[in-house]
């Protein structure tokens, strides 16, 4: 949204002098996923991690990756969230594509790739 709302003109650059904590935040976040490396106008709030979540006792073989959803073995017994930056999210990495992409072909690719994961899981 800070991209957006620069384009716009509705935010100014922040005054780092008054937020003395940005000495706080990791310089590694900010160099490989931040958009906005400088914090010229955004600041990190909060970094959030999506993982999968698995039994080992009650599924072998099972890789930790995305493409765990493409097993039609596991169909019916797996979940995604019902949010759709997350998943839309999840298929973008799994292609290799960023979460920021806005190339139309790479989003509708991973929209596919959602509706096909749709028909192994039992819920979202």
């Amino acid at each position: 949204m800070a991209l957006l709302m620069y384009q716009e003109g509705l935010i100014q650059p922040i005054p780092h002098e008054l937020i003395p904590n940005l000495a706080n935040i990791d310089p590694d976040y900010l160099t490989n996923l931040a958009m906005d490396k400088e914090m010229r106008y955004s600041v990190p709030y909060m970094m959030v991690a999506t993982g999968i979540g698995y039994r080992g006792d009650r599924i072998s073989n099972l890789e930790p990756t995305w493409a765990v959803f493409d097993r039609a073995d596991l169909s019916g017994r797996m979940m995604l969230l019902n949010d759709m930056r997350e998943t839309i999210g999840a298929a973008l990495k799994f292609l290799g594509y960023s979460l920021n992409t806005t190339n139309v072909a790479e989003l509708e690719e991973a929209r596919d790739v959602v509706l096909r994961w749709r028909n192994n899981v039992a819920k979202i």
